[in-house]
């Protein structure tokens, strides 16, 4: 029982705050069993070895959904991490290639209006933006992609892959799952989520962990990083 004497589940497949949320971490349905992934694996292992490092796209590589920010900065975390990462496409065009499928832009819970997602007040924007925030959100249209599909192994034509916390409340994505078999490097957005296999990963090993500020200068050292 917690502190309110509400009785928790002693088992969870993903943490939202993984330094105070309750629980032990055990893996999602989607882990059935060892061999759920076989032939997705095989696949990714094949386009990995038809797209050497070289030839790659240099582009920090994403893509997934926006949806309206309308649920207040603890259920819409994730959905806000996702709207700074498609921003940095629109700053740094040459690095990130960072979109979304659905972008809601007009509306009183839209992207596109600034006074809602001030009166919000999830994010810093004076600090990332300074007064350049009306520019970007007029510019948005441009991280957003809804006519095109990409398949698993497209992913592997990229030397840069960007891993966001999920839309919802930023406890899960599966996104991920699949990322290491393409042989790009993966910039993990900084949150406090966790599932059962975070404990085996080590940041500038198996991932480099990026938030707003910190995610161009990593994608930079990543490119210039034969090793």
């Amino acid at each position: 029982d917690d502190v309110t004497g509400l009785r928790l589940p002693t088992t969870i497949a993903a943490k939202k705050y993984r330094e105070t949320q309750c629980g032990v971490l055990m893996p999602n349905p989607y882990f059935l069993h060892f061999r759920h992934g076989v032939a997705r694996d095989r696949a990714l292992a094949k386009a990995n070895e038809a797209n050497p490092w070289s030839g790659r796209d240099d582009r920090a590589f994403w893509r997934g959904q926006l949806r309206s920010p309308k649920r207040g900065c603890e259920k819409d975390s994730g959905n806000y991490c996702r709207f700074l990462a498609v921003t940095l496409t629109m700053g740094h065009p040459e690095l990130f290639d960072v979109k979304a499928n659905k972008i809601p832009l007009v509306g009183p819970h839209a992207w596109g209006n600034e006074t809602h997602l001030r009166r919000e007040a999830c994010v810093d924007y004076d600090r990332i933006f300074g007064a350049n925030l009306p520019n970007i959100l007029k510019r948005l249209p441009e991280g957003l992609e809804s006519d095109r599909w990409y398949p698993e192994t497209y992913y592997a034509t990229r030397k840069l892959l960007v891993h966001l916390p999920g839309g919802t409340t930023g406890s899960y994505s599966r996104n991920l799952n699949h990322l290491w078999g393409t042989g790009a490097v993966i910039l993990f957005w900084n949150a406090t989520t966790a599932e059962h296999y975070y404990a085996g990963l080590d940041d500038g090993e198996t991932h480099i962990i990026v938030d707003e500020t910190s995610a161009p200068g990593a994608a930079r050292r990543a490119l210039n990083d034969d090793a």
